[in-house]
């Protein structure tokens, strides 16, 4: 028998509720996720979401099977269907299973997949592709872990430490710095910026989640629009005297960066939404329609 308390309230656990409170997940964070644009009553990044998480988990000592991932994402997709629900955000979860205490993982992982949906402000969206958004320069600084480094993981305590730094609806997202004081990523969010050395998106192999519409951007969208594209240091001094600015995610898309303020008194930076942002949002949009 399993015995618990949650807020001072005391039971007895089933076997089903046995399971749940021994997810590793849970109780370690030992696991990963996805966040899914849901579209028309399809996902249109589902494969580069699926591949990332098997990949991604095997890192963690999950294994995932695509075509299961694949079977339970599409299963979920026809409830949503049945219950007539077309749009929103599909949130995709792979733990580790139940593992008991202790750290070491058992000697048998049975992964746990968990789905999940919520809704989307796509009006927000539009308006933000189109006006740009300021960005809270963040005191907290991005620890260096190369093993982690890139993976989506449910331990996301560095950006819950970053994105409590501000609460003015003047910033949609911070910007988040490596322990140097480089550039790595925005809290939910990855970045390019267009300097003096041209277009620039920061490497990810210290720090940061290798997003997956920061991939998109790197194999098809910069390519079909033309622009040269390099993956290198990014100095904040650099985005002082960026031409251009913007961050990007799966669920968002391209969203311009007008603005970065931040706690230590500093002007804030000023940008502008140029040409080349705006080709490649109209780039993106003829590719997948989604984020028009």
């Amino acid at each position: 028998m399993f015995y618990y308390s949650i807020n001072g309230e005391f039971g007895a656990a089933s076997s089903e509720a046995i399971e749940w409170s021994q997810d590793r997940g849970l109780a370690y964070g030992h696991g990963l996720f996805e966040t899914m644009l849901y579209q028309s009553n399809k996902l249109p990044l589902q494969e580069r979401h699926v591949q990332r998480l098997c990949l991604d988990a095997a890192v963690l000592g999950i294994t995932l099977d695509v075509s299961v991932i694949n079977r339970y994402l599409n299963k979920f997709q026809r409830a949503l269907q049945a219950a007539q629900i077309e749009a929103g955000v599909i949130k995709l979860l792979a733990t580790a299973g139940a593992g008991g205490r202790g750290y070491q993982s058992p000697d048998s992982i049975s992964p746990r997949v968990i789905c999940q949906y919520s809704e989307f402000d796509a009006d927000q969206a539009s308006q933000q592709r189109a006006q740009g958004i300021g960005l809270w320069r963040c005191d907290y600084r991005l620890p260096a872990n190369p093993v982690l480094a890139g993976i989506k993981h449910l331990n996301r305590l560095d950006q819950i430490m970053a994105r409590n730094e501000w609460d003015s609806a003047d910033y949609a997202d911070g910007l988040m710095l490596a322990d140097d004081g480089t550039v790595v990523e925005a809290t939910s969010a990855n970045i390019f910026a267009k300097t003096s050395q041209g277009w620039v998106t920061p490497p990810l192999d210290r720090a940061g989640v290798s997003g997956v519409m920061r991939a998109l951007l790197i194999d098809e969208i910069f390519p079909a629009a033309g622009i040269a594209l390099n993956i290198k240091p990014l100095a904040l001094g650099q985005l002082a005297a960026a031409e251009e600015l913007f961050i990007c995610n799966s669920i968002r898309g391209i969203i311009p960066v007008s603005h970065i303020a931040g706690s230590d008194c500093a002007p804030a930076i000023k940008l502008v939404i140029s040409d080349q942002t705006k080709m490649l949002q109209s780039t993106l949009a003829q590719q997948y329609s989604c984020y028009l």
